[in-house]
């Protein structure tokens, strides 16, 4: 016997997958009304009364305006089950890097200069990990459709883990080193860090879900995960570093996925309707000269070690890295539209 599906997923030309029959439709908000009639129509209110104070899903959370919330497909089409299968694989490789480095004290043979260079940066990281996951419980909250709020949520989920891991690692590098504790006072006062608490500030109080997708995954990750991929991966490379190259690539496959799924998104509503992308471009002209300073804050990492040059060129890999996504959403950033050209720097 055929696989039935859901009344609202039938009469497509292709048959749902297990994605969409878990995904679509999921929210009983304004995405319900009218669709279908056999539904009730005041169906959102049967979660959310009117007079509760947060309201329920309601188009007006955001100025992105569409008829086709629920046409929105993640790229990556995850579910919560085939996450926790994919994350499950790519954290127990990390925990085995872990576990593998405490056996042979790897924290104990780091070279100095490195240790000096990790506590400059790498603890208040946190922080910015985890603003981000506050930023996305708002998108999980009012964005209009269920589409978007499972990659929103799942990437919660990724920000909260990379929070984790960084509080646990410095754990370590506390006990074998010390000087590592005063990452809250860093966070807060060390002038290397302010551009970006402002702008997650910021972030964290925006009343607009979409505003907050677009600020957080299509303008400040691009730029802010690539150089601290380079950071971690190239800088700890070369300062004999088993454990950060490891974490970075796992930070950075997470971060991929998550401006991918911006980007899908921005592509379809901006091909939607001229006001979106006016919209959208925006909001990227408004955040972007922040976000590029957030980044560019963080060049006396480099210059500790005397890696100006690497530094150099991972802002230029994130610039031209953030230009793509943006083309990939289907709109440009002013600040971002002169691409540098990417010099190779020495990190032996």
């Amino acid at each position: 016997m055929a696989r039935k599906t859901f009344e609202h997923l039938e009469g497509q030309r292709r048959r749902p997958d297990v994605y969409e029959e878990v995904t679509a439709y999921v929210q009983w908000g304004e995405t319900f009304r009218d669709k279908f009639p056999t539904l009730p129509n005041e169906g959102a209110n049967y979660h959310f009364p009117e007079h509760y104070k947060l309201g329920y899903w309601d188009p007006t959370k955001t100025r992105w305006k569409s008829h086709q919330w629920e046409s929105f497909r993640d790229p990556n089409r995850l579910t919560y089950r085939s996450y926790h299968e994919v994350q499950s694989e790519r954290e127990a490789a990390l925990e085995a890097v872990l576990a593998a480095a405490r056996s042979e004290h790897a924290v104990r043979y780091l070279d100095p200069e490195w240790v000096e260079t990790l506590r400059m940066f790498f603890a208040p990281m946190r922080f910015a990990e985890w603003g981000i996951s506050m930023a996305h419980q708002y998108v999980g909250r009012f964005s209009i459709s269920s589409l978007v709020t499972n990659p929103s949520i799942l990437q919660v989920f990724d920000e909260l883990r990379h929070t984790q891991r960084i509080a646990e690692w410095t754990h370590d590098l506390e006990t074998e080193h010390g000087g590592f504790g005063g990452y809250r006072a860093q966070w807060l006062e060390d002038p290397m860090f302010q551009p970006m608490r402002e702008y997650l500030e910021r972030v964290c109080v925006l009343r607009d879900w979409g505003e907050v997708v677009v600020a957080t995954n299509l303008v400040l990750e691009p730029l802010l995960q690539r150089v601290l991929y380079r950071t971690l991966s190239d800088l700890g490379n070369a300062h004999s570093d088993s454990v950060l190259p490891h974490f970075a690539y796992s930070v950075y496959g997470d971060e991929e996925r998550h401006w991918s799924w911006a980007a899908a998104l921005a592509a379809m509503l901006n091909e939607e309707s001229d006001e979106n992308r006016a919209t959208t471009g925006d909001w990227i002209d408004s955040w972007t000269p922040l976000a590029l300073r957030s980044v560019e804050a963080l060049a006396p990492v480099y210059s500790i070690v005397g890696k100006e040059p690497v530094f150099d060129s991972a802002l230029a890999e994130a610039r031209n890295l953030a230009a793509d996504v943006l083309e990939s959403a289907g709109v440009t950033g002013v600040a971002l539209q002169d691409r540098p050209t990417v010099v190779g720097g020495e990190t032996s």
